[in-house]
């Protein structure tokens, strides 16, 4: 056993308590070591966790990006096979009317006017197509020439803000004039320069 003041003694008795106090500390030694590792195992896991979630998203990005193209693929063929199948029923029922009808030329006639009906048709369908196309590119252009528009302004404002007015440039006064000198004469001093030096402290003399 320990004594008041904390030493422990000699003999059988000391030797086990400082036993047992080296075991409770590789005890928590290794308590602490379990932690750090179970932190690392849970650190380990959010990141795999994080990549899984990104995979996942860039796999649905694919997967809408393939279906939407394929979207666009089909509906181009459907639209083919409907101009296909109208015109494939166009010449069937003008081969029926030639085969019915007794009067060659009526038959003909009323053949090309059914041909030209589902010409029409069909150039309406495409020009639709182009119109309802260009539109869309149309109205593209102009909310990205308004997106730019709206930044060159706020550019522009931006700019307009920024700058200050240029002062006013002052005028020297002119230099005092000094006395002649006793042996000669000097010339008259020129007339005082309006000069525009930068904005500066003044220094009192």
């Amino acid at each position: 056993m320990m004594d008041p003041h904390g030493v422990v003694p000699r003999g059988p008795g000391g030797a086990n308590m400082l036993n047992i106090k080296n075991a409770r500390l590789r005890s928590e030694h290794d308590v602490q070591l379990l932690r750090n590792r179970l932190e690392r195992l849970r650190q380990e896991e959010r990141k795999t966790l994080k990549k899984i979630e990104e995979t996942r998203r860039r796999a649905d990005q694919i997967i809408t990006l393939k279906t939407r193209n394929e979207q666009t693929h089909l509906r181009k063929q459907m639209l083919a096979q409907h101009v296909d199948e109208q015109q494939q029923r166009a010449r069937e029922r003008l081969l029926a009317q030639k085969l019915e009808s007794s009067d060659a030329t009526r038959a003909n006639n009323m053949a090309l006017q059914e041909q030209k009906r589902r010409e029409a048709a069909i150039l309406r369908e495409q020009r639709a197509l182009i119109e309802d196309h260009v539109r869309r590119t149309n109205d593209e252009h102009v909310e990205r020439a308004r997106e730019l528009s709206g930044v060159r302004a706020a550019a522009a404002l931006r700019l307009l803000r920024t700058r200050r007015p240029t002062p006013a440039c002052p005028r020297l006064p002119a230099p005092p004039a000094r006395a002649a000198c006793p042996s000669r004469e000097r010339p008259h001093a020129p007339a005082p320069l309006t000069l525009c030096p930068p904005p500066r402290r003044r220094v009192r003399r």
